[in-house]
């Protein structure tokens, strides 16, 4: 699904990830609006990342936004919720977020404010090594 590996790349929420557009699409990368006054940012591209979104927009040439519906309109959250109940995904749609900020390498992929929030969406365990 490639609204999930946006997810995880780009550390955005559902609703971020269904109101990506084409003008988000920068020669840099994509240039994230966040929600929830975490800060916006721009996510270089990757190969990975550039094969998602021409994924996404190979599905319907002409629409403007990346992730769309059959007749190119903005995917509908609660349609989006209803898809993502059928497909028993054994998380939710949100752990792609936090999955997306413990793997990345950045400081702080997702723009947060504070670094609790880091912190919070952090969610790989610290190597820690035993005292000597």
């Amino acid at each position: 699904m490639v609204c999930m590996e946006l997810a995880y790349l780009c550390a955005i929420r559902k609703a971020e990830v269904l109101d990506l557009m084409r003008t988000d699409l920068l020669p840099e990368g994509i240039s994230i609006r966040r929600d929830k006054g975490s800060k916006d940012n721009i996510i270089l591209w990757s190969d990975r990342l550039e094969k998602a979104v021409n994924d996404a927009l190979a599905m319907k040439p002409t629409s403007m936004y990346i992730i769309h519906d059959r007749a190119g309109m903005k995917v509908l959250e609660s349609s989006f919720n209803t898809a993502w109940q059928r497909l028993k995904a054994g998380f939710t749609f949100h752990d792609l977020k936090a999955k997306g900020v413990s793997d990345s390498k950045a400081a702080n992929p997702a723009g947060h404010k504070s670094s609790n929030m880091i912190e919070l969406y952090r969610r790989k365990p610290e190597l820690v090594e035993p005292p000597q």
